[in-house]
């Protein structure tokens, strides 16, 4: 029987980074995941401290950053769920939004913490439809929320 073995040359990845900065031009967000899809770099904080955000699925996964040190901007792709709206806050995080009914409950915190509109696109798999689109930025602006 045979194992499979996954080993990242942490110099090799920055390196590969850089050069993914330089010709974009533009910042880059790591999906890190999952454990970083099995490669753990999500516990080496002293590489991630060198994006200005990361993004991972879960609010779960965010508080773990948090707790091992990491201080830039955590993305929390999928819509948490109304009771991670506290951990949300605390630490900081950044949150995608679908529903009117999760926007609300986060609206009545009163906190100020940022949102990123999820929008249906075609898919019809989660995101706002865009006949209620208006209706989400007119109660974001109406609030503590920034876009």
């Amino acid at each position: 029987m045979s194992c499979s073995k996954l080993e990242v040359n942490v110099l090799e990845f920055q390196n590969n980074i850089r050069k993914i900065k330089e010709y974009a031009g533009k910042e880059v967000m790591p999906i890190i995941k999952a454990n970083a899809y099995g490669t753990y770099l999500n516990k080496r904080i002293d590489v991630l401290s060198s994006f200005s955000i990361v993004a991972v699925a879960e609010v779960d996964e965010g508080v773990s950053l948090r707790q091992n040190g990491f201080k830039n901007e955590i993305f929390v792709l999928n819509q948490p769920s109304i009771s991670d709206i506290d951990n949300i806050i605390k630490n900081n995080l950044t949150i995608g939004i679908s529903s009117i009914k999760f926007l609300e409950e986060c609206i009545n915190k009163k906190a100020k913490f940022k949102v990123h509109l999820e929008i249906e696109t075609g898919m019809n798999r989660t995101g706002i439809q865009l006949d209620n689109l208006f209706e989400f930025i007119d109660l974001i602006k109406k609030s503590n929320l920034k876009i």
